[in-house]
């Protein structure tokens, strides 16, 4: 389970630089640095466009999303790119004295519990490089949707599943069968999250896009 952990849970600053010359380097400020992610995840989803996400939804297999390049023929043919789709789904927050946009986009909310900050929470969870569009790591390839203690994740991630609920156990529900949470939980929260580097592993870091599957939390104290 370790190495699917690595990403949400270990926060490891880089430094925001930028090389211009040889000998030449410019620092970037945490609020530049958060202006330029936010406007890179901007023009991100100004670009994207969703591909029947619940269509392409296959959590033993992999939990991707599909999401393809937005073109003039979209928008002729009236398709929405995502940040039409997504509206005002983002929340501002002040973290270390810099404010930041995490975004959001509920592909289902969730028919169980609401999720708290302190909970865990048993999820499925694809993670992306916003500015490579490249695939860092997957659970989906794991016995089992693995456990996380949010409060050991990165800010942009706890602070985003606060918008999502879980999903509902049937009452014949056996938590030491082999994977019961993908074959039996109904109605999971699923989504798109959307972290610029300053929420995520400290200014300058990867801007990261997460497909998650919320099945279940478990309260601190359970």
């Amino acid at each position: 389970m370790k190495k699917y952990l690595m990403f949400v849970i270990l926060a490891v600053s880089m430094p925001a630089l930028f090389s211009c010359e040889k000998d030449e380097v410019i620092e970037i400020t945490p609020e530049e640095r958060a202006k330029l992610d936010d406007e890179l995840i901007v023009d991100y989803l100004k670009t994207h466009k969703k591909v029947s996400l619940e269509n392409n939804f296959n959590p033993a297999y992999n939990i991707n999303w599909k999401i393809e390049t937005f073109t003039g023929e979209d928008k002729d043919a009236g398709t929405k790119n995502l940040f039409d789709l997504m509206g005002d789904s983002y929340i501002t927050e002040t973290f270390d004295d810099v404010s930041y946009k995490v975004y959001y986009y509920g592909v289902s909310v969730g028919s169980g519990a609401d999720i708290a900050v302190n909970d865990t929470v048993v999820v499925d969870y694809v993670l992306h490089d916003v500015v490579y569009s490249s695939m860092m790591q997957t659970t989906a390839d794991g016995q089992k949707p693995v456990q996380l203690a949010l409060s050991n994740t990165i800010a942009g991630f706890k602070l985003a599943l606060n918008k999502f609920k879980v999903g509902t156990k049937p009452s014949t529900f056996n938590d030491y069968e082999i994977d019961p949470y993908r074959e039996k939980v109904e109605k999971p929260g699923k989504g798109i999250i959307f972290i610029p580097s300053g929420m995520a592993y400290g200014p300058g870091s990867e801007v990261l896009r997460y497909d998650i599957v919320l099945y279940d939390n478990k309260k601190k104290n359970e």
